[in-house]
């Protein structure tokens, strides 16, 4: 939603995991994506990105090692298609090449994210807490499966 509270949208790569190719998290040209944040701002003074972004990446199948670990998004980030991508204001939605489907919707402060994944495979959502846009590593987070929420952040590197 154009100056709402919430910038749901995606996070591309290039291949470096605290890093992305344009200010704001999203490059075009780049065809890779690392997950969706709900804070990507951009301009003047903006890059690498927002303060407290939590990309979050649909999976499917099964996860055998730590996202932070891989430096270069080879593994934990997924190849798509323009052709796969419907945007219009307050919604944004993106089919992946690792079969997983994305639909977001935002208010002016309220958003909410929807995953589709294949049903042969594994379904996860991994919550990128650290080396996000801006590189910070200081992030919690935990998983309250009573309220079925995902409590925690990172915070702003010093």
């Amino acid at each position: 939603m154009p100056f709402g509270m919430l910038s749901f949208s995606s996070t591309s790569t290039k291949g470096d995991q605290t890093n992305t190719g344009a200010a704001g998290g999203y490059q075009y040209d780049t065809t890779r994506i690392r997950g969706f944040a709900l804070t990507h701002v951009n301009g003047a003074g903006c890059h690498p990105g927002a303060m407290g972004d939590v990309p979050i990446m649909p999976m499917s199948g099964e996860v055998t090692s730590s996202p932070s670990a891989d430096t270069k998004d080879e593994v934990f980030a997924s190849d798509f298609s323009h052709a796969d991508e419907q945007a219009t204001p307050g919604r944004y939605s993106l089919k992946l090449a690792n079969g997983t489907a994305t639909d977001f919707a935002a208010t002016t402060r309220a958003g909410v994210g929807t995953f589709s994944f294949p049903k042969e495979k594994q379904a996860n959502l991994l919550f990128r807490t650290s080396n996000s846009l801006n590189g910070s590593e200081d992030a919690e987070i935990s998983i309250d499966r009573d309220r079925r929420t995902v409590p925690g952040g990172r915070r702003r590197p010093r």
